[in-house]
């Protein structure tokens, strides 16, 4: 027979899983997704291709092997300029260049390999995309202080030393030399 677990101990671990998981979600928010397929010339999928990124300013690279649907991802970059390559037997290799990656930004390259000697290469510069084809933005997920300069501001009240008189507080005594916001704002 099992001993009863006290309320106070489940509570203790529920505590620490949520906060684990907490964890585990805030500590990767400043990091980038590479993510793409890889499909041949006639379009369909290209399995067990091997896809290498590479961090251009650190030289650190990363490789995966594509699935049975051709599909495969590179999560927790650190933000920065890459460099994709694929490459399979058979055909040409594959490598798209200008690659910046942004903070929380999930990147998509969907790559086609060409037939050819494996001793011949594809470049593409992914420097001129702009749109984020994985969330619909333009610029990307990362706000910049221009864009932050022109936000519309929402004009707000000015403090006052007493609340209106439609206030349900008026015969609360209010502190000298202390500023009360409107309650509507």
């Amino acid at each position: 027979m099992k001993a009863p677990v006290s309320s106070g101990i489940r509570s203790a671990i529920r505590f620490a899983a949520l906060v684990m998981a907490a964890v585990c979600v805030f500590g990767q928010a400043n990091l980038a997704t590479i993510t793409g397929v890889v499909t041949d010339s006639t379009n369909a999928a290209v399995p067990a291709a091997g896809v290498t990124v590479r961090n251009v300013d650190t030289n650190i690279d990363r490789a995966v092997v594509t699935d049975a649907a051709g599909h495969f991802t590179f999560s927790s970059l650190a933000p920065g300029n890459y460099e994709l390559k694929a490459e399979r037997s058979g055909f040409r290799t594959h490598v798209e260049q200008g690659i910046t990656l942004q903070v929380g930004q999930v990147f998509r390259s969907d790559v086609t390999l060409e037939l050819g000697a494996v001793t011949e290469s594809v470049r593409v510069d992914a420097s001129i995309v702009t749109i984020n084809t994985e969330s619909g933005t333009i610029k990307g997920d990362v706000i910049v202080q221009q864009e932050i300069q022109e936000l519309p501001l929402r004009p707000r009240p000015a403090p006052t030393s007493t609340r209106s008189r439609n206030s349900k507080w008026k015969s609360r005594a209010t502190p000298p030399n202390t500023a009360v916001w409107p309650a509507a704002f």
